[in-house]
C-alpha cells in the first residue's frame, strides 16, 4: 500500500489569483448615501433632509452587517473617512459621470466629455478598399479593416449589410494607389463614357447599432479622400454623401432613399406612449475644391440634423446607413470613413479642455483621493468608441497620484460581445505600460419581469433558458448570421471570463472578474400619474436560490467577487423604480399588486427577504474566499449537454449525473449542473501554478422546483472524472465547503471509469467547491487498482484531512 503525507497550507495568504488582490470584493451598486446626495422621486412631496440623513445612516450599519466590502457611490469628504455614513466601505466613485448634472470639486466638463464617441482616424477607421472579410477578429482589426481589406460594415456583399436603396447601383473598383507615404488599399471611381441618368454609388455601408449611444449630439463624418488633377472648377460635385438613420428594428426596407415613413417598432417609452422614431435622410455635398489633387486628406462633413434625439434615451436603437454617390466628373479615391460626436470632436481639438479635465481630476484626488476609503473612480458600462477618450481620463487619473493609492479608472463592463473586450483591451489601454483595468466587471440581470417561477407551468424550462442566456448570450448579433457560429458576437460569463484572462492561458495579466448578480426588481412607471408601465428594463423580484444560482454560477466560471444590483430601493425621477434588499417601511414592494409601491427615501428602511437570502450566501462563502482568490479558471463542463465550453483547456471531466436522493441509482435524463474545473496558483506567487492540486466549482442550476418546499430542488451530483494528468497515483476529494472539510473519495490512476467518480449533495442553486489532491494515509485497504473493496469512489463521512505548513 502506497503512503503519502497530504500537505495543505491554511495561512493567511498576501496575494490570491491576481496580483494586488488580497480580499474578495462584495460591492453594492448604490448605498443609501446615493439618495442623501441625490435625491430620488418624491411622490409630490419634498424629501426629508434629516431624514434622509438618518436613513443612509441606518443603511450604512445594515450592509456592514450584510457583508459589503465595496460601495458605488459619491466620494466626498464625509463618506470616504470612517464615520456614520459610511464605517468601512471602500468607495467606488460614480460622481465621475454625474459630475455633469451635479458638479462638485470635479466640474460639468468631467462627466460631459467622458461619454464622448468616436473612431481614432489612425488606429480604427472603417477601411475602404478591398474585399470586406466577414470577421470581427483582430486580425480584420476587430471588424474596422486594415491596409488589405474593408471593413466588414463596409462593402460587404452580405445582403443585410447593403442599404435597399443602394443595391446593386454600384461604380468603382479596389485599386492599390502608390503616394510618398507608401500603398494604400483603396476604392477608385473614374468618369464613365456615358452620361448615365442615375449616378451608381461608388461607397455603401451599414453602421452597427452598437457603434453609436449619444443621442442628443451632433454627429459628423469624416472622409479620407483624394482627386486627380483636372481643370474642372472647384464648385464641380465630386461626390454625394447620403445618410439615412433607420430604426434597428420593426423597419421595412425602402428602396427610395427619400423615404421617411414613421415606423411602428412596437417599443414603449417611459411615459407610456409607443416610440415611431422618424426614419431620417441626410445628403451632403462633398466638391472639388474640397480635396486634395495630391495627397490623401480627411474631410469632415455634418449637418444641424445629423443626430438621433428622435430614438430617445434607448440610444442603440437605430442604424446609419451610407452610400457615397459618384459624381462622374472627377477621378476619385476613398481610403476610410470615420463617424464621432460633437464631445469627441470638441475633446480631441481643445488642449484647454482637457487641461480643464486633468485640473478638475486632479482637485478632486488632492481633496479626498488620499482619505481612506476612496478607492477608485468609476464610469459605468462604456459603449466601445469611448475607447479613446477613456483611454486619455485613465491616463488623466493615473498622474500624481496620492501617496500609497493605486486608485484607476473603473466600472461595471456590461455584458458586453468577445469582439468588444478584445477591441476594448486592445484600444484603451496604456500605451507604455500596456495597463487596462484593475477589474472586470460583467452584469446581466437574467429574471426578467415576465419570467415564470421554476415551480410554474414550464417555468423550469424558462430559468433554465435565462440561465444559458447568463453563460452564454447568442441573441443580440452584430453582424447578421453567416452560417456559422462566431464566438466574437457571444456574451455573457463565458465571454467575460475570456476577457479577464486577457484572451490566452497565461496568468501574468489577469485581472479578476466581478460577476454583477440581481437581487432587486426594477418597474416602469409613470411619474406624474404613478402608474406601472411595460419598461425595457422590468425585472422581477430573484428568490433566494435564485439569488445563490447566479452568484455561483459566476463562481464556477471564474468570478472573485460580487457586485449587487441594487442593494437600496431608488425610485427615479424619469420613471424607473428599483426595489432593492431593504423595503419602505410603511410602502413595501408587492410583486403581485397593480399598485405602485411608493417607496420614499426618507421613511425607516427595513430588510426584506432578499436581504437575509443574500446575507446568508455571503456567509457562506467565507470558509472559502480565500480558495477561489487563489485559483484559476480553465474551463466549464455543462451537465445539460454533456460537453464542455467552447474555451475549456483541460478535459478533467467524463460526465455528470444527477438523481433526486441517493437511494434511487435511476440518475436523471437530463442533469442541470455547471462545473468550473480550476488550477491552484503558489501563495507567494500567483503567476505559477501549484503542480498537484485541482479544484471543481459545481453548481445546481435547479431552483424553485416547489413553490413550498425548498429542499425539492436539491440533488444529488455524480462527477466522473478523466485522467487529469496529475503527477501522483491515488488522491483524495475533499468537500471544501464544510467546515471539517471532509474527504468525500479517495481515488487512484488505473481504476475502472465506472469506479472513477465522487458523489455529493448540493442545494437548489447551491455550489461546492471540491478540492482534488494526493492522498493522506488512511489506513483503508485497496484492491488492485486502488478502488476500496465497496462502493467504488464513494468515501463520504471520512475523517477530516491533516493539516500542515507546506515547505517551501
Amino acid at each position: 500500500m502506497n503512503k503519502f503525507l497530504f500537505l495543505i497550507v491554511i495561512l493567511a495568504f498576501n496575494i490570491y489569483g491576481q496580483p494586488g488582490k488580497t480580499e474578495f470584493p462584495y460591492i453594492s451598486f448604490f448605498d443609501g448615501y446615493v439618495n442623501y446626495k441625490i435625491p430620488p422621486h418624491n411622490w409630490g412631496t419634498p424629501l426629508n433632509p434629516d431624514s434622509l440623513a438618518i436613513r443612509a445612516k441606518e443603511l450604512s450599519s445594515l450592509m456592514d452587517s450584510l457583508g459589503i466590502t465595496h460601495s458605488v457611490s459619491w466620494a466626498d469628504s464625509i463618506s470616504t473617512i470612517p464615520g456614520d455614513f459610511n464605517r468601512k466601505r471602500k468607495i467606488l466613485d460614480m460622481h465621475l459621470e454625474w459630475c455633469k448634472d451635479t458638479p462638485e470639486i470635479l466640474g460639468v466638463e468631467t462627466g460631459k466629455y467622458l461619454k464622448a464617441q468616436g473612431q481614432d482616424k489612425n488606429r480604427y477607421p472603417f477601411q475602404i478598399g478591398g474585399n470586406s472579410a466577414f470577421s470581427l477578429s483582430p486580425i480584420n482589426n476587430f471588424g474596422f479593416g486594415n491596409e488589405s481589406s474593408s471593413s466588414v460594415w463596409f462593402m460587404n456583399l452580405h445582403p443585410d449589410l447593403i442599404p435597399a436603396w443602394v443595391g446593386t447601383d454600384v461604380t468603382g473598383r479596389d485599386t492599390i494607389l502608390l503616394l510618398y507615404s507608401g500603398e494604400l488599399n483603396v476604392r477608385k471611381a473614374a468618369p464613365s463614357l456615358t452620361n448615365e441618368a442615375t449616378q451608381p454609388y461608388m461607397v455603401y455601408g451599414k453602421v452597427n447599432r452598437i457603434h453609436f449611444t449619444n443621442t442628443g449630439e451632433r454627429h459628423y463624418i469624416s472622409i479620407r479622400a483624394m482627386i486627380e488633377p483636372n481643370s474642372l472648377p472647384d464648385s464641380t460635385e465630386v461626390f454625394r454623401v447620403r445618410l439615412k438613420v433607420v430604426p434597428a428594428s420593426g423597419y421595412i426596407a425602402s428602396k427610395d432613399f427619400y423615404d421617411t415613413q414613421k415606423v411602428d417598432t412596437s417599443s414603449v417609452t417611459n411615459n407610456g406612449k409607443i416610440k415611431n422614431p422618424l426614419v431620417k435622410t441626410i445628403e451632403m455635398i462633398v466638391r472639388k475644391g474640397d480635396l486634395s489633387s495630391t495627397n490623401m486628406e480627411w474631410i469632415t462633413l455634418t449637418d444641424p440634423t445629423f443626430h438621433f434625439r428622435e430614438y430617445g434615451a434607448v440610444s442603440v436603437d437605430k442604424i446609419i446607413e451610407v452610400g457615397i454617390l459618384y459624381g462622374n466628373k472627377v477621378t476619385t479615391y476613398i481610403d476610410a470613413i470615420t463617424f464621432h460626436d460633437s464631445l469627441y470632436e470638441a475633446f480631441f481639438n481643445d488642449p484647454e479642455l482637457r487641461n480643464k479635465i486633468k485640473s478638475q481630476l486632479n482637485a478632486k484626488k488632492a481633496a479626498v483621493g488620499g482619505n481612506p476609503l476612496f478607492e477608485s473612480f468609476y464610469f459605468d458600462e462604456p459603449f466601445t468608441l469611448t475607447a479613446a477618450v477613456r483611454k486619455a481620463y485613465t491616463n488623466f487619473v493615473r498622474e500624481k497620484m496620492p501617496s500609497g493609492k493605486n486608485f484607476d479608472l473603473s466600472g461595471a463592463a456590461g455584458n458586453y460581445w468577445r469582439w468588444h473586450f478584445r477591441f476594448d483591451r486592445f484600444y484603451a489601454k496604456n500605451d507604455v505600460t500596456g495597463f487596462y483595468r484593475n477589474s472586470l466587471i460583467i452584469n446581466h440581470y437574467p429574471f426578467s419581469l415576465g419570467l415564470k417561477r421554476g415551480y410554474e407551468q414550464g417555468g423550469q424550462a424558462d430559468i433554465q433558458f435565462a440561465l444559458n442566456n447568463l453563460i452564454e448570450y447568442k441573441g443580440e448579433r452584430i453582424l447578421p448570421y453567416s452560417g456559422n457560429e462566431d464566438p466574437d458576437q457571444f456574451m455573457g460569463l463565458v465571454t467575460a471570463i475570456d476577457a479577464a484572462q486577457n484572451f490566452s492561458p497565461e496568468l501574468e495579466e489577469d485581472i479578476p472578474l466581478i460577476q454583477t448578480v440581481q437581487v432587486s426588481a426594477i418597474r416602469g412607471f409613470v411619474p406624474g400619474i404613478h402608474t406601472y408601465t411595460k419598461s425595457p428594463f422590468g425585472l422581477r423580484v430573484p428568490s433566494p436560490q435564485e439569488i445563490a444560482v447566479q452568484a455561483n454560477l459566476g463562481i464556477s466560471f471564474g468570478a472573485k467577487g460580487f457586485m449587487f444590483y441594487m442593494i437600496p430601493t431608488r425610485i427615479d425621477q424619469w420613471g424607473m423604480a428599483t426595489y432593492g434588499v431593504f423595503d419602505d417601511k410603511y410602502n413595501p414592494y408587492d410583486e403581485s399588486s397593480d399598485k405602485v409601491a411608493k417607496s420614499r427615501a426618507d421613511n425607516p428602511q427595513i430588510p426584506n427577504s432578499r436581504y437575509l437570502a443574500l446575507k446568508d450566501y455571503i456567509k457562506s462563502l467565507k470558509p472559502i474566499e480565500k480558495w477561489i482568490l487563489r485559483c484559476t479558471w480553465v474551463g466549464a463542463y455543462s451537465s445539460d449537454t454533456q460537453t464542455y465550453r467552447r474555451n475549456s483547456r483541460q478535459n478533467w471531466i467524463k460526465s455528470v449525473k444527477t438523481k433526486v436522493n441517493n437511494t434511487d441509482e435511476n440518475f436523471e435524463n437530463l442533469s442541470y449542473t455547471e462545473t468550473g474545473m480550476f488550477r491552484l496558483t503558489k501563495f507567494n506567487n500567483p503567476t505559477v501554478i501549484e503542480p498537484d492540486t485541482l479544484f471543481l466549482y459545481i453548481t445546481n442550476k435547479l431552483v424553485d422546483v416547489s413553490a413550498h418546499d425548498s429542499t425539492a430542488s436539491t440533488r444529488n451530483v455524480r462527477v466522473y472524472l478523466n485522467n487529469s494528468g496529475l503527477t501522483f497515483n491515488n488522491f483524495s476529494v475533499i468537500d471544501m465547503n464544510e467546515v471539517s472539510q471532509p474527504i468525500i473519495a479517495s481515488l487512484s490512476k488505473g481504476m475502472p471509469d465506472s469506479n472513477c467518480y465522487f458523489d455529493t449533495k448540493i442545494t437548489g442553486g447551491g455550489g461546492k467547491l471540491i478540492m482534488i489532491t494526493a492522498k493522506i494515509q488512511t489506513g483503508e485497504k485497496k484492491r488492485e487498482g486502488g478502488g476500496k473493496k465497496k462502493g467504488g469512489g464513494r468515501g463520504e463521512g471520512k475523517k477530516p484531512m491533516r493539516r500542515t505548513k507546506m515547505r517551501r
